[in-house]
């Protein structure tokens, strides 16, 4: 007996009944169904060796299909173990791998050598063009808003139909098959006299409805041609492409599919739970030439956990229906990794999923003897809130490692890397390590951005010279350079006061900076290249490199000269950030290869439309310890164990609800050939919370608190209360003492808490303050965020314009121009082809605030909407106007106010002040509230149309009666011009008097160093993200 056979017997011996009977079946159709920690792995494995063992079968005449590369890997290195060398001979592949060796050794037939597989972003950039392409009739067309909504939908589409093998074709006839039994569908027909409608009736609007979700649908489908062909010219393919030309040749050429299938005698597919309708139907094409054939298939569909992407267990119903009068089924029911608590629990839950394949009615048995008297049943907790939970399992993790339980056999197990960050924070403070894997978008790094930021400045400065002030003054505040806010903020001050002094020659803070005289050298002090006007050179000199440098070269001068090398070297994070910049590196690269000519814009665009598709530049930020405790998700941790495992965050809201991100499809019919016909979206989260119970060995800590971090009640997981039927399990309820409170509430404040400025020398605020006066934008901006006033509207810190408000003064303008030359022409409004030419006029003047495609769209809108806003409102406009009234010098209680208005419609003295509106209806609506317990100040309309009565109210030049404020909205909603008209209140005027009189007394007082606090506050984020705060204030709301 050689030593292979010895270690064969060995394995072989330890097997149980149902696990030997797996492996001695070699012949025929198998369905093995392997629930968690049954050894499915070790028995395929084991058959492969019995296989060689008992035939003179080649290994090469052996294919072995699984799930994932990581699969296949371990597949090969237990079959090393058991088999040797022979392991080298087997197929061992994922279905992928395995057609794209099939593409690979047939070039010849599939004339393929000319494609490379689509990048992610050259993908988001054929749907952009693919969207762009669609005609303006077309129901997927969109004007405004996200013009490129559809582009998620497409591609879910696009790739289920490839995944599913649908053509265009079929999916046509089955929209149409369905829409005409519409009337005879339950939900489309009145089942008993209803009003008028007699039983039997079709209900019209629910047939309307559903079958403009099917024409949507058609639309959609009647694309999928042109995207191949897309793909096909620029020479791409992605992955499921190669599962599809596969299918398709060895359908059409029968010698090439007896070639396969007579290259292999026996298959295996491992987790064939996770596999889709087109991956089971290459395996009938491999397996078709025999009725019977040597086919082995392992899987749980209870662990069924990636329909994401598009897998789906109803495979294994098809499977055992076709081979039902040959199938040898197995089931693994003894389980050798948890206790028969912990699976007790598994199966109290899974048992309600009512679309489960499989219907045995008792647990997995527990068959380790490690286990035997172990007894400890799952406890689940209840806490007050997330903070109180994380300290909890903070607490008890340290316990556990101070008992000497090692770090590796403990693990937090969670549904979104956001629930983890509060432990993971609260370990690392105690010195605990962790090992934690985390997929980090480096675009959204403040350090990436800041040094996008310098590449932004040298392309915006090249395109329109002295054009970049809004981002120069953003990079300065960056970590690279060392100058002290105060001295930007001087530099900004002086800008806009050489600005007011000069008539024709305008300064920028670019020029400022390098008009700005060079620090004097001595022997105490050299320059160290962070004085304005080194950092000045420094940036001129990248400027210039950029005309005749590569962007590859520009970003390696970039990092060298700008201060970026030299901050990643003194930072204590200098592994991670090399790690970060090579990652950035990496994907210049690849997009270089892809075209050899990108030019910065090309890139500076191509990471805008990533960030606009939600496209990241990945980057996996390991923690590893041999020790550490292990965050793990619920999908990562599948195939893994641990002897402790707690269940974080166990509310409906993070486990029951359908991921967002997924409603985004289409509605598909249901009269369609698929594996995806699917149960309910929970009956795959019980599955998905199923498989996280089961990776506990003997400790299941289940936990959820009733209240988030925002205070919010919410209702534990369905999954917790059907764990808690019946009285097996008792929910605890725990709270954390309040010493050990500390760490969490400090985390918390940090994030909450309103940061404070240094602000710039008084004189210079006080020679602003001394010529200020306030407009209405101004005391938003201050009661939304006083550092948004300091900096938008004190200091005026340099703004771009942007495409929004580039479209909507447009849109101003061309409206204004339209009423004033009606008054010029004795009140008769010129044609709306003129209203069209002040529109493109403008927008022709403000083109550097467009991308092209941006502009091209915008144009095109503005050319749709205006015409019919111009015929909607031509009889109904009143005549007798003062256009873009500007109001100035007047005081309100001692205060300075002034404001521009869009128009003045008069009844006499009466006055209807008119201010139009661009952008979304449905939008404005929370900003026309009066102030309320959600928005104690009002919102900003409502209060614009206060503040526009009480500006002309009390303006002594004239004594109109401001009686209302329209607000006009220029985009229609379907056909119909929305208006909302705001009659002031005397409780109105008071209110926002005194908002006007305390906040100019706040701005009088300098009250505005200290931001809001809000997450969402672009300048508060501002200062936090450049470390420029010297102090953090509690926010309002309680911790």
């Amino acid at each position: 007996m050689n030593d292979k056979e010895k270690i064969f017997l060995e394995y072989y011996n330890a097997l149980n009944e149902p696990q030997r009977t797996a492996v001695d079946t070699i012949e025929g159709t198998v369905l093995v169904d392997a629930g968690p920690g049954t050894g499915k792995t070790q028995v395929l494995a084991l058959r492969i060796a019995n296989i060689l063992r008992q035939t003179d079968t080649n290994p090469n005449n052996i294919l072995c299909l699984t799930y994932t590369d990581n699969g296949a890997v371990e597949m090969r290195n237990r079959l090393l173990r058991i088999t040797g060398s022979a392991a080298y001979g087997i197929r061992i592949h994922t279905f992928h791998s395995f057609c794209n060796e099939v593409i690979q050794d047939n070039l010849t037939y599939f004339g393929k050598l000319n494609l490379s597989p689509i990048g992610d972003l050259e993908e988001i950039d054929l749907f952009y063009k693919l969207i762009d392409a669609i005609p303006a009739d077309n129901k997927l067309k969109r004007f405004r808003g996200d013009i490129y909504y559809e582009k998620d939908r497409l591609k879910s589409l696009f790739g289920l139909m490839k995944k599913e093998a649908w053509t265009p074709e079929y999916l046509n006839e089955r929209i149409d098959d369905y829409i005409n039994g519409l009337p005879v569908k339950d939900g489309f027909f009145y089942k008993r006299k209803y009003k008028g409608f007699e039983a039997g009736t079709p209900r019209e609007a629910a047939i309307y409805d559903e079958t403009e979700k099917m024409e949507i649908l058609r639309a959609a489908v009647n694309l999928y041609p042109q995207y191949n062909a897309m793909m096909a010219a620029a020479g791409r393919y992605n992955f499921d492409d190669m599962i599809l030309w596969v299918l398709k040749a060895l359908g059409e050429n029968n010698n090439l599919l007896l070639d396969y299938q007579e290259r292999f005698l026996y298959f295996l597919v491992d987790e064939f739970q996770d596999t889709s309708r087109s991956q089971t139907l290459l395996l009938q094409h491999l397996t078709g030439y025999w009725d019977v054939p040597n086919l082995f298939v392992v899987g749980d569909p209870d662990q069924g956990i990636f329909s994401f992407q598009d897998a789906n267990i109803e495979n294994i119903k098809t499977f055992e229906k076709k081979y039902k009068n040959s199938l040898t089924k197995i089931e693994l029911i003894h389980n050798y990794r948890s206790t028969t608590a912990v699976l007790n629990a598994a199966h109290k839950l899974i048992i309600y999923n009512t679309g489960r394949v499989k219907k045995n009615d008792l647990p997995l048995m527990s068959a380790n003897p490690v286990f035997k008297d172990i007894d400890i049943a799952p406890v689940i907790v209840e806490y007050a809130n997330t903070g109180q939970e994380a300290i909890d399992v903070t607490i008890q993790i340290e316990q556990l490692l101070q008992q000497g339980t090692s770090g590796k056999e403990i693990a937090v197990i969670y549904r979104n890397h956001a629930q983890i960050e509060t432990i993971a924070s609260m370990l690392e403070g105690r010195n605990i390590p962790v090992n934690a894997k985390k997929k980090i978008d480096i675009l959204q790094l403040p350090f990436i951005q800041n040094l996008l930021l310098i590449l932004q400045w040298i392309e915006r400065e090249k395109y329109i010279p002295y054009s970049g002030d809004d981002i120069l003054f953003l990079l300065l505040h960056s970590d690279f350079f060392k100058l002290r806010p105060l001295d930007i903020a001087r530099l900004t001050i002086a800008v806009n006061a050489k600005n007011r002094a000069a008539k024709e020659d305008m300064f920028s803070l670019r020029r400022i900076m390098a008009e700005t005289a060079a620090p004097e050298a001595d022997l105490f002090n050299q320059p160290d290249g962070q004085s304005v006007k080194e950092i000045s050179n420094t940036l001129e000199s990248l400027l210039k490199a950029s005309v005749n440098n590569t962007v590859q070269q520009l970003l390696e001068l970039v990092i060298q000269r700008a201060g970026v090398l030299s901050y990643v070297m003194q930072s204590a994070d200098k592994p991670w950030l090399m790690q970060v910049l090579n990652a950035l590196f990496d994907h210049l690269k690849e997009e270089s290869r892809r075209n050899p000519d990108i030019t910065l814009k090309e890139w500076l665009d191509n990471i805008e439309m990533m960030k606009a598709g939600r496209l990241p530049v990945p980057l996996y930020k390991i923690t590893a310890n041999d020790e550490g405790v292990n965050m793990v998700t619920a999908h990562g941790a599948k195939g893994s164990e641990y002897a402790h495992v707690f269940l974080i965050g166990c509310t409906q809201k993070i486990w029951d609800d359908k991921n967002k991100g997924n409603n985004r499809s289409y509605k598909l019919p249901n009269n369609l050939v698929s594996n995806n016909q699917t149960p309910p979206d929970i009956e795959e989260n019980r599955r998905l919370f199923y498989v996280a119970l089961t990776r506990a060995k003997t400790h299941l800590h289940i936990s959820y608190a009733v209240k988030d971090e925002k205070d919010k009640e919410q209702t534990p997981s369905t999954f917790v209360t059907e764990l808690l039927d019946g009285g097996t399990l008792q929910l605890l309820h725990k709270a954390s003492p309040d010493a050990l409170l500390a760490d969490y509430l400090q985390q918390r404040f940090k994030e909450k808490a309103k940061p404070e400025i240094e602000l710039v020398e008084s004189e210079y605020i006080d020679e602003i303050l001394k010529r200020y006066t306030m407009s209405v934008t101004h005391l938003n901006n201050y009661l939304s965020c006083p550092l948004k006033f300091y900096y938008q509207n004190l200091i005026r810190v340099p703004a771009a314009k942007n495409e929004s408000m580039a479209f909507g003064s447009a849109i101003h303008w061309s409206i204004e121009r339209l009423f004033i030359k009606m008054k010029e022409n004795g009140n008769v409004f010129l044609p709306k082809e003129d209203l069209l030419a002040d529109f493109n006029w403008y927008m022709k003047n403000n083109r550097e605030a467009f991308t092209p495609e941006a502009f091209r769209l915008k144009k095109a809108y503005g050319e749709k909407i205006l015409p019919a806003y111009y015929d909607y409102y031509i009889g109904k406009w009143n005549k007798i106007i003062v256009a873009e009234k500007a109001i100035r010098n007047v005081t309100v209680q001692n205060v300075p106010v002034n404001g521009k208005l869009d128009k003045l419609e008069f009844n006499g003295k009466l006055v209807n002040v008119v201010d139009y509106k661009t952008g979304k209806y449905e939008n404005a609506k929370k900003k026309l509230v009066r102030p309320n317990e959600n928005e104690p100040n009002g919102g900003d309309y409502w209060r614009q149309a206060v503040f526009y009565k009480i500006l002309l109210d009390n303006d002594k030049t004239h004594d109109w009666k401001v009686i209302s404020t329209e607000f006009d909205f220029i985009e229609p909603v379907g056909e119909e011009y929305k208006t909302e008209l705001v009659e002031v209140t005397d409780a109105d005027i008071t209110t926002v008097t005194q908002q006007i009189v305390s906040t100019w007394q706040k701005i009088q007082n300098r009250e505005f160093k200290t931001g809001c606090g809000k997450p969402d506050c672009d300048w508060c984020n501002f200062v936090k993200g450049n470390h420029l705060a010297v102090a953090l204030h509690p926010a309002e709301e309680e911790l």
